[in-house]
């Protein structure tokens, strides 16, 4: 029994209910949609000369 009131200190309260809700941002943003638009787009763009080279050291001499 000495043990456990000990240990009651280091894990802290052992109520069942929370001590502070947690509130989620739950409404939706369009920004975030054009953000990741834009990142789609920006990486093929940065992404198109690594698969050219690529796809270039690949092909067979002709």
């Amino acid at each position: 029994m000495a043990t456990q009131n000990n240990l009651s200190g280091y894990l802290g309260s052992t109520s069942s209910t929370p001590t502070r809700s947690v509130v989620r941002n739950t409404h939706f943003r369009p920004n975030i949609i054009l953000l990741y638009a834009t990142l789609i787009v920006l990486a093929i763009i940065f992404m198109f000369p690594f698969f050219w080279t690529v796809s270039s050291s690949l092909k067979s001499a002709v």
